[in-house]
């Protein structure tokens, strides 16, 4: 926070929250190497003043903090607010943080992946038709991607690691067993928050991989209610994995769920996502229907 004169009569006697918002930014970047290689950090300045004609009093910068586990992402904030009140100390101005959200790493239960793997062996791989795979290799051509379609083998089940995304379903596994299930929606090698991750969302193949999920989903959860002494197996399995950990959420009690974050920006583009949402008994696929040629 700062006060605000006018940019053109006398810059000089303001202070430039935007400034110094900058100056948190750069002094971030600079401090990456001398972070562990596990964080992920992004920002964006999400507000930057009102008119460039007055000299900024107030600049919001958004920080998505990431690490492997609770401590070593504390140790990570601690950084971030030191840089910040560096920054807001050579610009004169104040600086004050909210924690908006803040989520625990994953933690997989054996017991129940190994239950989970059994059914996903049991119902199989959706069959791809000859039109749905040509689909996918061109689609992987099109953005770079070697051409292989979409995935014809069940991968066998691995060691839960908990990488650099991050779900609020991390605080739900410390409280009770967790197993995740991936399906293919998407052809092999295309990354989430890319556009070719959205293409196949309006066609058969999204629906056929979601089918696959859910006729899994429902087959773990039978064999879990239906097996004598499963539950607790997977119990006994749980309290040996979560050892001596102790959870406590990331977000402080006071804070409110940001329910209105993205509610304008999902306003504007629901609409033109119904438009592409697959209808499984149209004889022809949503994209044909609204007449879109794709870049492929």
């Amino acid at each position: 926070m700062a006060w605000k004169p006018n940019a053109s009569v006398a810059p000089w006697e303001g202070i430039s929250a935007l400034d110094a918002a900058q100056l948190m930014n750069v002094g971030f970047d600079m401090m990456r190497e001398h972070l562990p290689v596990t964080q992920r950090t992004h920002h964006v300045i999400s507000h930057g003043g009102e008119q460039p004609n007055v000299v900024p009093a107030r600049a919001t910068n958004w920080y998505f903090l990431r690490e492997q586990d609770p401590p070593a992402m504390l140790k990570l904030f601690e950084t971030v607010k030191r840089v910040a009140q560096g920054a807001a100390l050579i610009m004169g101005a104040t600086v004050e943080h909210k924690i908006i959200s803040g989520v625990w790493p994953s933690m997989g239960n054996q017991v129940l992946a190994e239950v989970a793997q059994q059914a996903i062996e049991k119902v199989g791989m959706p069959s791809w038709s000859v039109a749905e795979q040509e689909f996918a290799c061109r689609l992987q051509k099109s953005i770079g991607l070697k051409e292989v379609g979409m995935p014809s083998q069940i991968t066998p089940l691995r060691k839960a690691e908990q990488k650099t995304s991050a779900s609020d379903v991390g605080d739900v596994t410390w409280k009770v067993p967790h197993v995740r299930i991936y399906y293919p929606t998407q052809p092999v090698g295309v990354s989430f928050h890319h556009w070719g991750a959205a293409v196949t969302l309006a066609t058969p193949i999204a629906h056929k991989g979601v089918m696959a999920g859910t006729r899994a989903l429902a087959l773990t959860a039978c064999e879990v209610l239906s097996r004598k002494g499963l539950v607790e197996q997977i119990h006994r399995k749980f309290e040996e994995e979560k050892g001596d950990v102790q959870y406590s959420c990331l977000i402080p009690p006071e804070v409110d769920p940001p329910l209105e974050l993205n509610r304008t920006i999902m306003e504007h583009y629901r609409p033109e996502m119904e438009k592409f949402y697959y209808d499984p008994d149209s004889r022809e696929s949503y994209l044909e229907q609204m007449g879109i040629t794709l870049p492929f």
